[in-house]
């Protein structure tokens, strides 16, 4: 597999290209999946050093990414970075082959269910926000009403001895 890999010059930065070939030959059966999942999928790694007018666009240095390629569109290619739910590097496992099926939005039932989680997450936002919304207003009216009325507020559901400390 290695004899036929040509590593663009805007790779090679600290790694040589034959650390790279080696490091990319151990994500192999990523690189297995991807293709069964598009052949148009491939796995890449930006180099550190990649000059920005160089770096494609969506990539991010010094990560492994899932890169499209779109030539026969006529469109450059697209770039997906892997990376943890910080933005950290992290190597490329299968999760990522899992993550693409997961939200592949060719197949229908896919979109549907992705479209039924959005709306739920939507419904959950808008009732969080309305329950802030009447919290607020339940807030400003006692402020006002503190303003307009200063008494003193008691606790009614105490005894008079449990509110000196006797009870």
């Amino acid at each position: 597999m290695a004899s036929g890999l040509h590593v663009p010059d805007w790779l090679a930065d600290q790694m040589t290209r034959k650390q790279y070939v080696e490091k990319r030959e151990g994500f192999s059966h990523v690189e297995r999946a991807l293709k069964e999942l598009d052949p148009k999928l491939s796995l890449v790694y930006v180099g550190l050093r990649v000059p920005h007018d160089k770096c494609p666009i969506g990539a991010l240095p010094g990560r492994f990414h899932v890169r499209r390629d779109n030539h026969e569109a006529g469109v450059p290619d697209t770039f997906m970075p892997i990376v943890n739910q910080h933005g950290e590097y992290t190597d490329p496992d299968m999760g990522i082959v899992e993550n693409l099926k997961k939200h592949d939005l060719w197949k229908k039932n896919v979109a549907q269910e992705l479209s039924r989680r959005w709306e739920k997450e939507e419904k959950a936002r808008q009732k969080k926000e309305l329950a802030f919304k009447e919290d607020f207003k339940q807030e400003f009216a006692q402020r006002v009403k503190s303003k307009l009325n200063p008494s003193i507020a008691f606790n009614t559901d105490l005894s008079w001895k449990a509110k000196k400390g006797k009870a």
